[in-house]
């Protein structure tokens, strides 16, 4: 099970026509109130937009997270993520707000943490573990979480229904990929 996800940056460039408090941090209100946006990062091109660009015509910032970027948030997710869950309820896989699993059913897992590289060097935080059927179940939905018990969801995937029988072992495999947007 893979999903579509990438780690996207912006930057916009103001020129100041105002008088900005230096004292203080300055906000993204400061800025808009008191200049005027100059250059930002643009996506997807149009092929005319594309042409004008190549010939020093069109005005924008190209956009380049780092290497470094990528495998610091890989590494992120791998420090604060590291149970799995199971549940059987395979419904409204695209709600981005839930805690939990919708039907979590058994114990979560622990598992074991690791790097691989998809596209960049550790740019995939890669969960794997081991689980017992404590039950017999059709599992369709699967969570990882910062804890045993409780504490939040940062992932989770549905499935056609997987059956399992009490006692059964199972394995898991989670691999989470930093990538550019």
């Amino acid at each position: 099970m893979m999903s579509k996800g990438a780690f996207t940056d912006k930057l916009e460039l103001y020129r100041i026509d105002g008088n900005i408090d230096s004292s203080r941090p300055v906000t993204e209100l400061d800025l808009i109130d008191n200049g005027y946006k100059d250059l930002e990062t643009k996506y997807n091109l149009s092929p005319f937009e594309k042409v004008l660009k190549a010939l020093g015509l069109y005005r924008c910032i190209d956009d380049a997270l780092t290497n470094y970027a990528v495998t610091d948030l890989a590494t992120y997710i791998l420090t604060k993520y590291g149970y799995a869950s199971q549940g059987t309820d395979g419904t409204d896989g695209t709600n981005y707000t839930l805690t939990d699993l919708k039907s979590p059913v058994m114990t979560r897992v622990a598992l074991t943490k690791s790097f691989d590289t998809t596209y960049t060097t550790n740019d995939t935080a890669v969960f794997t573990g081991i689980g017992t059927a404590t039950g017999d179940y059709t599992l369709c939905e699967f969570g990882l979480h910062d804890a045993l018990t409780d504490g939040n969801m940062g992932a989770r995937q549905v499935s056609c229904s997987w059956d399992v029988v009490n006692a059964e072992t199972y394995g898991y495999i989670w691999r989470i990929v930093a990538s550019r947007g």
